[in-house]
């Protein structure tokens, strides 16, 4: 392999060109074929590395495109299209099936309460609870009259008193 001997200063600005982005592929053989020298200073080893890595890099490129690739036909590509499709649908048809299954066979909580701290879910013990808590509230008209009746002597109270300051 003939290398072209190019001096150090031309080396440098061929660095700066190649850092830049603006060398030309003739220029970069030329930064390889100096930089393959083996006398040269200490200070170009970042670049011979980096160098070296990429003509590396290159060479492995071009090796792996060399290899031919190969085509499918028609017939081979719908040979594993069909049952590859068909073998989604049925997933999908199954996941659906056993979503909708679990959806529809679980009992709904969505009615609870808190008794005394605990989450109680069951409808009837709910009902006789709220039963209960309305069977103290004392809701017969008897009891409802009574507190109208309370009310008006108490605004008369009020009214009776507040005459006095007037």
């Amino acid at each position: 392999m003939k290398t072209t001997q190019i001096p150090q200063k031309e080396a440098d600005r061929l660095l700066e060109k190649y850092y830049d982005g603006l060398t030309t592929t003739a220029e970069e053989r030329l930064l390889q074929q100096f930089l393959l020298q083996d006398n040269l200073p200490t200070r170009y080893d970042p670049d011979k590395a980096i160098l070296g890595y990429f003509a590396a890099n290159k060479t492995h490129t071009t090796e792996r495109s060399s290899t031919p690739t190969v085509t499918l036909s028609l017939r081979q590509r719908k040979r594993w299209l069909y049952p590859s499709l068909i073998g989604s649908g049925a997933v999908a048809a199954m996941l659906t099936f056993l979503f909708t299954f679990n959806y529809l066979t679980h009992p709904s909580t969505d009615n609870y309460a808190y008794v005394h701290g605990e989450k109680v879910t069951d409808a009837a013990l709910l009902a006789a609870t709220m039963q209960s808590s309305i069977d103290i509230l004392g809701s017969s008209s008897e009891d409802v009259d009574a507190s109208v009746a309370l009310l008006d002597t108490e605004r008369d109270l009020l009214n009776e008193q507040l005459q006095l300051f007037y």
